[in-house]
């Protein structure tokens, strides 16, 4: 805080009638565990969200500095940074205060937290205490270890279908990518690291494609999918099918995208080629001066030219779905083509009638 936000801050709270009664219920009220230790480490105060997150308030002998499950998980160094004036972000960690070696807790529960430690400055702006507040991040942790415990079998099974996995955590920007996904976007393994946005990966007439469909996920509780095109380093354009959902944590908020990408380009290309085929063959039968009905196994007429509907009298839209045999076949002959339907279907041998 500025001195002149301190300033604007004491001037607001003169005016009111109980500047102290505010302060004791925002520290009561909140819905956050709140924590302020003295210059020593020991600890000043913990709100009632603080020992509901944890199930106990730390002991008097206990010192955030001496903290051995802090000093295991290496963190005993960020935090002598808060003390010494910075604010400082925790990696989110599992912490059971009865496993402590350096106090005795009797009392207390195993939780994931993340926390952010700030310094509260004196009138000459030395630090006179370190406040801490402390995110319930237990579901969360537990789905991700869920989700990680059956890596191994994902990562197998992407591999043989080709599939690329990813997992994009939101409140530390850290982005996880499989081997797979790196060739779907053709990048060599690893490569997407050194990579600051992935977006530019994106062919640029699909990009706001993209960023809406990760935008509608960061609003929805469930997965979304949808297609984009990528460029290769070699300028060659892919097509990829993504499939992702934003997980949150307690308060709702998205902390990790997850999802999977599957490069769909020469499905794409098969059906373009179909697509075309079918037009050419659409066309081919329009043009045709011979009658020319097509049918299916059961004997629905599936397709009727122009020039069939001249010969029989029918138009298209009349027949299409109709047994070519009631429709078009003369009732003294009806026994013979189902006889050589039949035997034409049994043999794949095309003459039907005689």
């Amino acid at each position: 805080m500025s001195p002149h936000d301190h300033s604007q801050l004491e001037d607001r709270l003169r005016t009111l009638a109980d500047p102290m009664g505010l302060l004791i219920n925002l520290f009561v009220h909140a819905p956050v565990g709140f924590a302020v230790w003295n210059r020593d480490g020991s600890t000043l105060l913990t709100n009632p969200a603080f020992r509901a997150l944890f199930g106990s308030e730390p002991p008097p002998d206990y010192r955030v500095l001496e903290d051995s499950l802090l000093r295991e998980h290496g963190l005993i160094p960020l935090i002598e940074r808060a003390f010494a004036g910075e604010t400082v972000q925790l990696p989110m960690i599992w912490f059971d205060p009865r496993q402590l070696t350096n106090v005795a807790v009797a009392e207390g529960k195993r939780v994931a937290i993340s926390v952010t430690l700030f310094p509260l400055l004196g009138q000459a702006g030395e630090v006179q205490y370190v406040g801490a507040t402390y995110k319930d991040e237990t579901e969360l942790r537990t789905l991700t270890e869920q989700l990680m415990s059956s890596e191994e079998r994902l990562r197998l099974a992407g591999q043989a279908a080709r599939i690329g996995i990813f997992e994009w955590n939101l409140t530390t920007g850290v982005r996880v990518w499989s081997a797979e996904l790196d060739a779907i976007y053709g990048l060599d393994p690893g490569e997407h690291a050194a990579i600051e946005n992935p977006q530019l990966l994106i062919h640029p007439d699909d990009r706001a494609t993209a960023s809406a469909l990760v935008g509608q996920a960061m609003q929805t509780h469930g997965p979304v999918e949808g297609e984009w095109r990528v460029v290769w380093k070699d300028h060659s354009v892919h097509t990829v099918f993504a499939r992702f959902q934003a997980f949150r944590s307690a308060d709702g908020t998205p902390t990790v995208v997850m999802g999977v990408n599957l490069d769909i380009t020469e499905r794409r290309r098969a059906d373009a080629a179909r697509r075309e085929a079918e037009a050419q063959s659409r066309a081919v039968m329009q043009a045709a001066l011979d009658a020319i009905v097509v049918m299916e196994r059961t004997g629905a007429i599936v397709d009727f030219n122009p020039a069939a509907e001249q010969l029989f009298g029918y138009t298209r839209a009349e027949v299409l779905g109709r047994s070519l045999g009631d429709t078009l076949i003369p009732p003294r002959l009806r026994a013979g083509h189902a006889h050589g339907l039949a035997r034409s279907l049994t043999t794949a041998k095309p003459h039907v009638l005689g």
